[in-house]
């Protein structure tokens, strides 16, 4: 459905900006993250089931050679996120679960670097059991019995799953087809983790597994896990937070395809870019020329509590679908042949992490620069923007010194 003024306004003043508390506040939160860690309740949910084809490969997005300079197996965005987790597992003293969402085309490889970066950043747990070994500490030992069995064979805090298929369509509502007997399918969106996930929350619930702190694999300046808004959320007892960018003249281009943050009905939700028209995303504040009526971004980083993970799970198939047009290859069977076509197609359906917010009993946004945890990798560099080139600008920025610490802890001589 397309919004109108009518039914929807801008989000004011029902958010929390990171900016607006004290260090001594943030702080607070910091550590009330930090045990959330140590306690083992803490687990990180990596989105990854995209490519990376609109850069021209066709590898997942999360394993691409960023151009760090870090070297070939520790240059991509997971490599950076894995590092991040085990710097504060081990400042935690505790664990953290890593779950990844893959799909049908990004997971075997996805598998393989697992395996390599786990290594390189001490989440196999490998060298941890040997030492706890050495000197005697059992509690160690006992606790890396209790993590999934990753497939090495050794265990690990890693969970990986799979995201479901939608089949795509013609225009009049036909399927288009890859073979003579398959469909064309794509992944099913971001909601599709509540379906896939559903399987593992008894085993992350024995597991000890309150909250989970749920992200895009494809924003290099991603703070994984967030404890500031971690521990915000825990303190302020809340089931379902947001975390929005906070775009004013910065962001030169309305159509920039991230989700806007607003208020329908009197009610906080989210509207997919493609679903606000051109004149509503252009629009200035009239308070405030410079600044777009519409600039709350949402950023696809949320933190979810067990239990409202449950509800959503349980109430997946109420998610609306939404349709995209798109330029779909497909197989002709009336040639025999594959084609490639020069314009949109075909349909393709894809569910919305945003749309089960709803569920909510406290839903909160959470407000952060943009420029500090905001660094998407969407486009080809020939685009200028949300590219590699802009990636790796941001990260060697000062925006990037938080996790470029953590990073240097695993890029010591080996």
């Amino acid at each position: 459905m397309i919004a109108t003024l009518k039914n929807i306004a801008p989000i004011e003043q029902d958010y929390y900006d990171r900016q607006q508390f004290s260090a001594t506040e943030l702080n607070r939160f910091f550590d009330i993250g930090l045990e959330s860690i140590s306690q083992g309740k803490l687990a990180v949910i990596t989105l990854a089931g995209g490519q990376a084809s609109r850069l021209g490969s066709s590898l997942p997005k999360g394993i691409i050679n960023l151009g760090t300079g870090l070297g070939a197996e520790k240059d991509s965005l997971l490599f950076l996120q894995a590092c991040q987790i085990s710097y504060l597992q081990k400042k935690a003293k505790g664990r953290i679960i890593w779950l990844v969402m893959t799909s049908k085309t990004t997971d075997a490889k996805i598998r393989e670097h697992l395996d390599i970066i786990l290594k390189k950043t001490n989440l196999d747990w490998k060298n941890r059991v040997k030492v706890a070994r050495r000197y005697g500490k059992k509690a160690v030992i006992a606790n890396a019995q209790k993590l999934p069995k990753w497939q090495s064979g050794e265990r690990a805090p890693v969970m990986i799953f799979i995201q479901n298929e939608i089949p795509a369509h013609d225009f009049d509502g036909q399927p288009l087809l890859s073979a003579p007997d398959r469909p064309v399918t794509s992944p099913d969106g971001n909601g599709g983790i509540y379906q896939a996930i559903l399987p593992k929350l008894p085993e992350l619930e024995e597991m000890g597994i309150e909250y989970f702190h749920v992200y895009c694999v494809d924003n290099i300046l991603c703070r994984v896990p967030d404890l500031h808004m971690i521990g915000f959320a825990v303190d302020n007892k809340a089931d379902c937070v947001l975390k929005k960018q906070f775009k004013v003249i910065e962001k030169k281009d309305p159509s920039e395809k991230v989700g806007h943050v607003c208020v329908e009905d009197g009610k906080i939700k989210v509207l997919e870019y493609s679903e606000i028209p051109k004149e509503l995303a252009e629009k200035r504040d009239p308070k405030f020329p410079e600044k777009l009526f519409f600039r709350a971004g949402n950023i696809a980083n949320h933190f979810f509590t067990l239990d409202f993970l449950k509800k959503a799970c349980l109430e997946f198939d109420s998610l609306p679908y939404h349709e995209a047009r798109k330029r779909i290859p497909y197989w002709d069977p009336a040639t025999g042949r594959n084609v490639q076509p020069n314009s949109e197609n075909g349909i393709k359906k894809e569910r919305f992490i945003f749309d089960a917010f709803i569920h909510s009993k406290n839903f909160m946004v959470w407000q952060v620069p943009r420029e500090e945890e905001f660094s998407p990798l969407k486009n080809p560099d020939s685009a200028g923007v949300d590219c590699l080139s802009t990636c790796i600008r941001d990260f060697t920025s000062v925006n990037g010194n938080v996790i470029r610490e953590m990073v240097k802890e695993f890029c010591k001589k080996e």
